[in-house]
């Protein structure tokens, strides 16, 4: 290309349209997003592609009765005003934590009562909110309170392992089963029971789990029942009197 002539008679060798002023077909393919995020969203900022996209809509996931938020659980709705403009409603659904959902169960070498006589086993949760949906959140400590042979419920205290539920809103209940101590008579069985809560950071109330648990636990074998998830779940293993 030839210098020392005016720009618009360079149109030909551009293969642009006639004007006194334009810029070169692939600087506005490439810049004519100029009001565009970046870096460019995946379907790309050129012209040739329809320029930028819109941005997406607000969204809102709520896992937990978050602070400054007043919602009950389930669906709401949410509008926010600023300088006197008013937003579009936006729906959102408030989880809470409601079920310890049992995801699989098996059993589990006898390492916690080497002297004495057990059968252990182990069942793996997913905690779920009111509708049966995951709740996916780490951080969360689920707790128990344990009654043995029909006695008095003790305190809660932190189970699971790991303490804390996962990033997918797991954990593990490892071991169930009960140690005897002394030898006969062959094969004794006694009724377990639990009830849970969960305790959330930043929350001072626990919040109860409607799941509870009624196991037959044997020096040969174990039954684990999981209620009232629907449907209830029944694990047994071993040998049962």
């Amino acid at each position: 290309m030839s210098h020392g002539k005016p720009l618009y008679l360079h149109r030909a060798e551009f293969q642009t349209p006639s004007n006194r002023f334009f810029l070169p077909p692939e600087y506005v393919s490439s810049n004519c997003c100029v009001i565009c995020r970046f870096p460019p969203p995946p379907t790309g900022c050129g012209c040739d592609t329809g320029g930028c996209p819109p941005p997406p809509g607000p969204q809102i996931t709520s896992i937990l009765p978050a602070k400054g938020l007043v919602a009950t659980g389930g669906n709401n709705s949410v509008t926010v005003t600023a300088s006197s403009q008013r937003s579009n409603i936006v729906n959102f659904f408030v989880q809470i934590p409601t079920f310890f959902t049992p995801t699989n169960s098996g059993t589990v070498l006898n390492a916690f009562c080497t002297a004495n006589q057990a059968f252990y086993a182990f069942v793996d949760y997913q905690l779920s909110d009111q509708a049966m949906n995951p709740i996916t959140v780490g951080g969360l400590t689920p707790q128990e309170s344990v009654s043995q042979n029909g006695g008095a419920y003790s305190a809660f205290a932190s189970f699971a392992t790991p303490v804390s539920t996962t990033t997918s809103g797991t954990f593990e209940d490892i071991p169930l089963g009960t140690c005897f101590s002394a030898p006969p008579p062959p094969n004794r069985c006694i009724p377990v029971a639990q009830k849970f809560q969960l305790l959330v950071p930043g929350v001072t109330n626990p919040f109860p789990i409607t799941t509870t648990t009624s196991d037959t636990e044997c020096e040969q074998g174990i039954k684990i029942n999981v209620n009232p998830v629907p449907p209830a779940k029944s694990y047994t293993f071993g040998i049962l009197n």
